[in-house]
């Protein structure tokens, strides 16, 4: 069993893009990329193979990789990620071998023992169409030190459908219209050591959560890989991790599309 992660970092934003090539229409911009917005993408320009490399300006680690709101199963792509230190003159790191994208939905990948290079980038080899993509995330994973403390009664999937129903003045059901399913999850542990609350945990919310900008979440990436998320922190969200001796519970409440 996989231990919960969230990826909130993305390298992407940090330092410098360049891309094998872009469509020309504006709407396709790679710094759509790191918007953390599903609905605005990238493009290439053709169905040839593609590199998006970012260049950081000193060394970061990089451990997790994530993908959403692309085409790249329908594209037949392949996907791989190495790193540099000299923008891959000499020095090339292959950190993820190349694997066959199975599915148009959301990628995590865990890229396992933590790298730090100042140059990556993933690449697209073998398109039969153009490749786009609307998150593309590189970063340093937080991870929880245990599983979710109410593993028994957590639901992964637990949502709630968004629809209208229509009726005639005498009760007749007329048709009915599915807008979206929003998840609502509520993930819990206890017993965190007051160091990890303090330290990581409170770095994630502090620059990130509590904004109520979007993250990736796993609860059991090894078991569930489908149950991978994009998911943010609700408006009016109340933090309270109390302590219990030494060591703290917290509670958090994420909401996001079920996208399955």
């Amino acid at each position: 069993m996989s231990l919960p992660q969230i990826l909130y970092e993305n390298i992407y934003s940090t330092g410098t893009i360049t891309v094998t090539s872009t469509d020309s229409s504006i709407e396709f911009d790679k710094d759509n990329i790191f918007d953390w917005r599903t609905y605005t993408l990238w493009k290439a320009s053709s169905s040839a193979n593609q590199s998006i490399t970012v260049d950081n300006g000193s060394a970061r680690t990089v451990n997790i990789l994530a993908i959403m709101s692309h085409n790249l199963f329908t594209a037949g792509s392949t996907i791989s990620v190495e790193s540099s230190s000299d923008n891959f003159s000499g020095d090339t790191t292959s950190v993820l071998s190349g694997f066959t994208v199975t599915t148009n939905r959301v990628i995590l990948k865990d890229l396992g023992s933590p790298a730090s290079k100042r140059y990556w980038r993933v690449n697209f080899n073998s398109n039969s169409t153009a490749t786009f993509a609307g998150i593309i995330a590189l970063g340093d994973k937080l991870e929880f030190p245990f599983p979710l403390s109410n593993n028994n009664n957590f639901d992964p999937l637990a949502h709630t459908i968004k629809s209208e129903s229509l009726r005639s003045q005498t009760g007749n059901h007329l048709g009915s219209s599915s807008s979206f399913k929003e998840l609502t999850l509520t993930p819990t542990w206890e017993f965190l050591s007051q160091s990890f609350v303090d330290g990581g945990l409170a770095t994630f919310y502090d620059t990130h959560a509590s904004e109520l900008t979007p993250f990736f979440w796993s609860w059991d990436l090894s078991n569930r890989s489908t149950e991978v998320f994009l998911v943010a922190l609700p408006p009016n969200f109340s933090r309270n991790f109390p302590f219990a001796g030494t060591t703290r519970n917290i509670s958090f409440t994420f909401k996001g599309i079920l996208e399955l």
